[in-house]
């Protein structure tokens, strides 16, 4: 299947793996711009220091001070071309030039972590979907300006949500990428509807479809199913939370695939995929 995949979406995890390695190289390099920029309160401590000994004499290459907050003497390094009150002025703006690229590389730092836990999440989807859901996520990276083919994408078939149905006879929804999750939760969940997924890892989203109370059984099922479409299905009790799906919202300023929940329980479970396989696909 792996391979299937490959050939038919031009190797899409090879293509996500590259944008999580651009992006953790451009975090490495603002990681290190802001611990230059940190040095911004040295520089506004110097122009201060250098103002309250603005009587001494200038025109030279460094100076020896009084820090008083510190009791110490500091060695304050000059351009020689000014005098003190000069010397004063290139570090505070020094100091303002550092304040304000904190400030930027800050928000950068914010959207390249945004663009890393999406292709993430992506890249959790991808080894656990089938060729349909691989060719969607293909779709949503192209929708999304991230990739472009040189050959015509594949077409899509209407996108069709896994359905399971349990022994109550009720139906439970399994989005395996982000336009699935995105149509369980916005769009086909009731309010009152249970809606489940692995604690603060990627993975599908799951609903059950019943306007009655769950019974044990049912949120076990349901909860076994998010375990397993997620990148922790070959581990061990695995924490999924369930909440009513009222209680999910989309995060502001964040891709639709990211949620946040309240009200939740956590369950934890041993993904099991036998049980999965003795539950009825629905078709």
């Amino acid at each position: 299947l792996k391979e299937r995949i490959k050939a038919k979406t031009g190797n899409i995890e090879s293509f996500i793996d590259k944008q999580i390695n651009k992006n953790k190289s451009k975090e490495r390099k603002l990681l290190d711009e802001l611990d230059k920029a940190g040095q911004a309160d040295k520089y506004r401590l110097y122009g201060e220091l250098l103002i309250a000994n603005n009587y001494l004499e200038g025109h030279k290459k460094n100076i020896s001070v009084l820090n008083y907050y510190t009791n110490e003497n500091v060695s304050i390094p000059l351009d020689e071309r000014y005098d003190i009150m000069g010397n004063s002025k290139l570090y505070f703006k020094k100091y303002q030039k550092a304040k304000n690229a904190i400030s930027h590389i800050n928000e950068q730092l914010t959207i390249i972590k945004d663009e890393l836990d999406y292709f993430n999440l992506l890249k959790a989807q991808i080894k656990v979907c089938d060729l349909k859901d691989a060719l969607e996520i293909q779709q949503e990276l192209i929708d999304n300006h991230y990739m472009i083919l040189k050959s015509k994408p594949e077409r899509l078939q209407k996108t069709k949500i896994t359905s399971y149905i349990l022994p109550s006879g009720h139906t439970v929804l399994v989005g395996k990428n982000n336009i699935q999750n995105d149509m369980v939760t916005n769009k086909m969940a009731r309010p009152s509807e249970l809606w489940f997924h692995v604690k603060d890892i990627p993975g599908s989203h799951v609903l059950l479809q019943s306007s009655e109370e769950a019974t044990e059984e049912e949120i076990r099922a349901c909860a076994n199913l998010a375990a397993y479409f997620s990148v922790a299905r070959d581990s061990s009790s695995v924490p999924v939370n369930y909440t009513r799906a009222k209680n999910i919202k989309k995060i502001p300023g964040h891709k639709n695939c990211f949620v946040q929940i309240k009200g939740e329980k956590t369950i934890f479970i041993d993904p099991d995929i036998e049980l999965i396989n003795k539950l009825e696909l629905k078709k």
